[in-house]
């Protein structure tokens, strides 16, 4: 039906049968395809692409023979009528050009289209810009600028304004480490960011400044340029990451120096973290290839305290807590902690090398293997076994 419909649009017909076929089949079929709901529906998105490809046809031919249709079917629809009264195109301007559009956007070669220069020249000249309703002149202006048409825009004259300087407020911004007028923050606060530690540490943590924290001025800054712009984004970023463990960390710390041992109440958990109290180590060891590790048990959590094992495997997958490579934080009641990450339990097989010409003795107990079986057999778990009210996990000392 489309591609009937096209077929027919020849601007080389009579005026007459041109305003016919015009105000008739072809205003519906644009009204159709750019009408808003159809424009914006996920379901008929792609068809409607397909539409407005077929339109413009291989090469562009069946687009410029449509849009020069229409060009001449607007200029003819815009002379007076017998009784002398211009009509007026706010009924078929907009959806014409809405459909020129869309086609430009989805076609990218339409752009060197010197056909389709002519015809948006000769809507140009044939509708005057105040007669056009301000949807119509936006789509017209986008088309123009798409095509390379920018001089035909017209340009409102702009009015002179004074050249009043605008209110500016200075605030008193303190500067990161020596640079601050009351001091370092704590002995990781540096103007140098190649001096941070990523990971907070123990003076970082019991510290109760704010931290410095750039602003959006980059001129309130200590550095300016490529190192300014480089301080700026490091010290954000670290904030952003590390930040709130900082401040849990900070908080627990508080509540264990005054005595508050077991869990803490509910509250909202702003920092995304998770506190398991009663922490107690129950071993460390040497991987040779992970370093120090420390096997820790905890009480279960109170989600999964009278659950089966089988329940708590469950909850512990869903909630993606202590996966491997999560960091956290031990805390210890004296104010000492130590930052690790979660690692995965399973030892590293110890290192086997033969003398070349010489044959294992079987009889002559192998040490690192039995080490290496030992520590297979004890391998720590979230899930805790039936016998046990504790969970284990094995964390890498940082």
């Amino acid at each position: 039906m489309i591609k009937v419909l096209v077929e027919s649009m020849d601007d080389g017909q009579d005026d007459c049968l041109v305003l016919k076929t015009f105000h008739g089949p072809v205003i519906s079929f644009y009204l159709t395809i750019s009408h808003p709901e159809v424009a914006s529906s996920l379901v008929l998105e792609r068809s409607l692409e397909t539409i407005y490809n077929f339109l413009y046809g291989s090469g562009g031919h069946r687009g410029v023979q449509a849009f020069r249709f229409t060009a001449k079917a607007i200029s003819l629809a815009l002379v007076a009528d017998d009784d002398g009264q211009a009509k007026k195109p706010d009924s078929f301007l907009t959806p014409c050009l809405a459909a020129l559009e869309r086609t430009l956007e989805l076609n990218q070669g339409a752009q060197l289209q010197q056909d389709l220069l002519v015809v948006v020249k000769s809507i140009s000249g044939s509708v005057a810009p105040i007669a056009m309703l301000p949807d119509s002149r936006r789509r017209l202006d986008k088309i123009r600028l798409r095509l390379g048409l920018a001089s035909l825009i017209p340009v409102a004259r702009s009015r002179k304004q004074a050249n009043t300087p605008a209110a500016t407020f200075k605030l008193h911004h303190d500067l990161p480490g020596e640079l601050s007028s009351e001091g370092r923050r704590h002995d990781n606060d540096h103007q140098n960011i190649t001096d941070i530690h990523i990971l907070p540490t123990a003076d970082e943590i019991q510290s109760s400044r704010l931290e410095y924290l750039p602003h959006r001025n980059s001129t309130d800054g200590h550095l300016i340029g490529l190192e300014g712009l480089l301080d700026r984004h490091f010290r954000l970023l670290r904030e952003d990451a590390i930040g709130g463990l900082r401040d849990a960390v900070r908080r627990e710390a508080e509540r264990l120096e005054n005595g508050h041992l077991g869990a803490r109440p509910p509250q909202r958990n702003l920092e995304r973290t998770h506190v398991h109290p009663n922490l107690r180590l129950r071993r460390w060891e040497l991987d040779r290839r992970k370093g120090i590790q420390l096997v820790v048990d905890f009480d279960h959590p109170a989600a999964v305290g009278r659950a089966t094992l089988q329940q708590r495997k469950d909850w512990w997958d869903s909630s993606r807590r202590l996966q491997p490579s999560s960091l956290v934080c031990l805390v210890a009641s004296d104010g000492h902690n130590i930052f690790c990450l979660v690692c995965d339990p399973t030892p590293t097989a110890p290192f086997r090398k033969k003398d070349q010409g010489a044959e294992d003795d079987k009889d002559i107990p192998n040490l690192a293997e039995m080490e290496y079986q030992r520590k297979r057999d004890e391998m720590p778990n979230l899930y805790g076994d039936e016998s046990r009210d504790l969970e284990s996990v094995a964390c890498q000392v940082k």
